[in-house]
């Protein structure tokens, strides 16, 4: 997981976020398939865009696509284009497979991004695999085309990597990885969650796509099993993380404890499976800049009584406990609360700086402008999912955006927002 700057791994509210790396994980119909830049090579990551560009590669002539069988001799060196999207909803416009021969294996996928030290590599189970450029023996294309893995053929790689102490349930659009006695209970949670969340989005009219891959959510049994698979991950967690939603693998991993039914613990539980939904269904894409107070925002929302799933929707609060209490001490400043709001539209300094107040002021702002500007933050939130990959989301542009869709004025918008949480329950 190690980057080079500017693409340092950093935690969010136990999320792993790769700063500044996105994908599209869906093109239109008329988008090709494969689009070569003009000039061949390899760009550095620093540049921050990696969109068309070419790889080193096998048996091709130039400029054309050629597959090649899994039997390929492996000969020759060319060069093959990197797609806009690796996958696309229609199975017409899926692309080819490429395999990638290193020293102990062969990994096969599509790859997403190439940087001067490693290759991103969608598989389909929908984790993406980083490899070292200098492992990479040869490549070619196949005749087969991409495909997100069958459900089945998945559950049964996570049976034989979890073992026999583990039961995997088929829960669409989860793979839920449990013990057996506690199997019916999570299941719910997760049923319950997805639900609540389709139809928040749904109702508020913002965009999603169908879940291509399943949703694998692991909860390992004690928190030392959870604690040594993400050492083993490479995924260094703060000491009171419950849960994290790990953006290279796309699963969910959790872990069984005497305080599982805690309100802290819930809420953390929500969080981290609606960072994994939004992430699956469009709303935000694994290797784009999307803005932080938006990602965390959406998913502080679903913790509250009401969005949760776990508890009845009607007369419930949309208060998540773990913000109530610091909105109410800084609602007191306006001026706090305004300067906060400009300040996470223009950059995402306050997660580092102001960690508490920029989850609170992003929870807040992400909740009004669903609940009373909805035809206005479904478009532009659209707008910020459909980002290209890799691609920087500098602060003029990011400003721009905001204030194209819900105007200029900081100062009203800070407003309107403290006066329409002061009529939640």
């Amino acid at each position: 997981m190690s980057l080079a700057t500017p693409f340092q791994p950093r935690f969010v509210f136990g999320m792993l976020f790769i700063a500044s790396i996105g994908l599209v994980a869906g093109c239109s119909e008329s988008q090709p398939a494969f689009e070569a830049m003009e000039k061949p090579g390899i760009q550095e990551r620093s540049a921050g865009r990696l969109i068309g560009t070419v790889v080193p590669q096998t048996d091709l002539e130039s400029g054309e696509r050629v597959h090649e069988s899994r039997e390929s001799d492996w000969t020759g060196s060319r060069e093959i284009w990197i797609p806009h999207s690796p996958i696309v909803r229609s199975a017409d416009h899926r692309p080819p497979l490429l395999a990638v021969r290193l020293p102990d294996n062969t990994a096969y996928g599509v790859p997403i991004g190439l940087f001067s030290d490693q290759t991103l590599l969608m598989k389909s189970d929908g984790s993406i695999q980083r490899i070292n450029n200098l492992d990479i023996l040869q490549q070619a294309i196949l005749k087969d085309c991409f495909q997100p893995m069958d459900r089945k053929e998945l559950a049964q790689q996570l049976r034989a990597e979890f073992g026999k102490n583990y039961l995997v349930r088929n829960e669409a659009p989860y793979l839920i990885v449990a013990r057996s006695e506690h199997m019916e209970g999570w299941s719910q949670r997760f049923r319950s969650l997805y639900h609540s969340f389709k139809l928040y989005c749904s109702t508020n009219g913002l965009p999603t796509r169908e879940i291509e891959f399943p949703l694998v959510a692991v909860v390992f049994g004690s928190r030392s099993e959870f604690l040594r698979y993400a050492n083993a991950s490479g995924v260094k967690l703060p000491e009171c993380c419950v849960g994290y939603y790990f953006t290279d693998s796309n699963r969910i991993l959790l872990y069984e404890s005497p305080d599982t039914s805690k309100i802290e613990t819930q809420n953390t539980i929500s969080h981290e499976a609606t960072h994994q939904l939004a992430f699956n269904m469009g709303l935000h894409q694994r290797r784009a800049s999307t803005p932080l107070w938006l990602i965390e925002g959406l998913a502080t929302m679903f913790e509250s009584p009401r969005l949760s799933g776990l508890q009845a929707r009607d007369g419930k609060s949309l208060w998540p406990t773990s913000r109530k209490s610091t909105w109410q001490k800084i609602s007191k400043r306006p001026e706090s609360v305004q300067r906060i709001v400009a300040g996470l539209i223009h950059n995402d300094q306050a997660f580092e700086t102001d960690f508490e107040n920029a989850y609170t002021v992003g929870w807040a702002m992400s909740t009004y402008l669903s609940q009373r500007r909805s035809q206005q933050f479904g478009p532009y939130l659209q707008r910020v999912g459909n980002m290209p990959p890799f691609q920087e989301y500098d602060a003029t542009q990011r400003i721009a955006d905001f204030q194209s869709a819900f105007g200029t004025d900081a100062r009203l918008l800070t407003n309107k927002i403290i006066k329409y949480l002061e009529t939640l329950d």
